[in-house]
């Protein structure tokens, strides 16, 4: 069982992470080894891919009479001691082979691992209590925790940078810097790894080069989202309006942003059930390696992003409540789409009707069965489908509910010693002639609007 965080903002933290991220690729309170004890490498770990967001999360109040004296406090015990953690933690992540843990006692390593090649590492602090700053020190304007990359280190302790981050320690690394109002802005608009990835490269990248101001994370959220629009530029600076966030929260563009993200929600749903049952040992067909096994394929579905999902999640329920054979009986109906990007898997739907089945254990292994056949004779009937993601569903009104999924690679696949596939197919009827008509591929254009 995974750490669920110590305190209960760490709770809350792993909550909006893993609605994001998912269950499979966060991990809280992360241990590692020590000749002197063991030591916690971070409050929030996350791996996918490539890629690591290292979080440190500090609850903080403000608690002297002086508002200067209060934000000096705050500012070091939050920010700094949090920089402090994450400059180690990732030190000794780009350790080659370092192992890392889910216990204090460093018995169980987490089940995905820090990849051994290059890899591009995402600093984040999370921090709180920052509402209160205006109440108890009403002669401070800046009410809000703001951005302003001019600021450096010990820079921060002057009046006229309260509740101003910029760049805490003298390291010219980025550091992200959310509180409790903007990180559940951020992550409910942003809730996909691929789109809050984006996110996070699209305000590094910007900082390169530039210097920035911004009020609220929102207000930048805000020019994300509107792809640039609501910046103001002065030669090297970049300033984010204040009030950027509510003049798009009321648009239509935003209106239908928020549309696709409920329309897309199907994806989500799939990826964090083949995840928890996997996690909890409930697949009711066991993948090779469990966690691990499972984790390449659920990896690639939660690659795609906000709108992609919601392309797939469409182009699934349209198929499963297609009129021309919704009300048949003992249908078995399929479609295969091309990859969403350069070097992805095809993926195959399958609806298979139960009524045909006497027996509900045969149905599942029939289903299974098929699902196998699909994904490896693409490649045997057609040549292609080097990766392939193949998922099982019941007939929408066959009474029902399971799914099924099964990842093939196909990438060394050869004739010699796969000959019963083709007898496979025949038998079953899967990829028949004429060639054009038993593989209707679904072009994916990337165009969802």
């Amino acid at each position: 069982m995974t750490n669920e965080g110590y305190t209960r903002t760490e709770r809350q933290l792993l909550k909006l992470a893993r609605r994001s991220f998912l269950t499979l690729w966060s991990h809280a309170n992360v241990f590692r080894e020590d000749t002197g004890g063991n030591k916690e490498l971070c409050d929030l770990l996350v791996i996918f891919e490539d890629r690591v967001i290292i979080f440190s999360d500090k609850d903080c109040a403000f608690s002297d009479s002086d508002y200067l004296i209060a934000w000096k406090r705050w500012f070091k015990r939050s920010i700094e001691k949090s920089c402090h953690q994450i400059n180690n933690a990732e030190k000794i992540i780009l350790n080659p082979g370092i192992k890392l843990y889910s216990d204090v006692r460093c018995l169980k390593e987490i089940p995905v691992k820090i990849p051994s090649g290059p890899i591009k590492i995402h600093r984040i602090l999370t921090v709180h209590n920052t509402d209160e700053f205006s109440i108890k020190y009403p002669q401070n304007l800046k009410r809000r925790l703001g951005l302003d990359s001019r600021i450096i280190a010990d820079a921060h302790y002057q009046s006229e940078n309260v509740m101003r981050i910029g760049y805490p320690s003298r390291s010219d690394k980025f550091t992200h810097v959310f509180d409790d109002t903007s990180l559940s802005i951020v992550m409910d608009n942003l809730d996909t790894i691929a789109d809050f990835f984006r996110y996070l490269d699209y305000k590094e990248n910007l900082a390169k080069g530039h210097d920035i101001i911004a009020y609220r994370e929102e207000d930048i959220l805000a020019d994300y989202i509107s792809g640039g629009d609501l910046r103001c530029k002065f030669q090297n600076l970049i300033i984010f309006p204040y009030g950027s966030w509510e003049k798009i929260l009321y648009s239509i563009d935003y209106h239908n942003y928020k549309k696709m993200i409920e329309e897309s929600r199907y994806w989500d749903i799939l990826i964090e059930k083949f995840t928890e049952q996997a996690s909890n040992d409930e697949q009711y067909f066991k993948t090779p390696g469990g966690v691990s096994g499972i984790e390449i394929a659920v990896r690639w579905m939660a690659k795609a992003d906000r709108s992609t999902r919601r392309y797939l999640s469409c182009l699934l329920m349209e198929f499963a409540h297609d009129e021309s054979s919704l009300n048949k009986l003992n249908t078995r109906r399929t479609r295969v789409i091309e990859p969403l990007y350069p070097g992805g898997p095809y993926y195959i739907f399958l609806f298979l009707d139960s009524h045909g089945f006497n027996d509900y254990e045969l149905y599942r292994q029939a289903r299974f069965m098929y699902l196998k056949i699909y994904a490896a004779g693409l490649k045997a009937r057609f040549g292609i489908g080097n990766l392939v993601i193949a998922l099982g569903f019941d007939n929408p009104n066959g009474g029902d509910n399971s799914e099924d999924l099964v990842y093939i690679d196909n990438s060394n696949w050869h004739p010699v010693g796969n000959e019963k596939i083709y007898d496979d197919m025949k038998l079953l009827g899967i990829y028949q002639d004429p060639p054009k008509r038993s593989l209707a591929i679904v072009n994916y254009t990337g165009d969802t609007k």
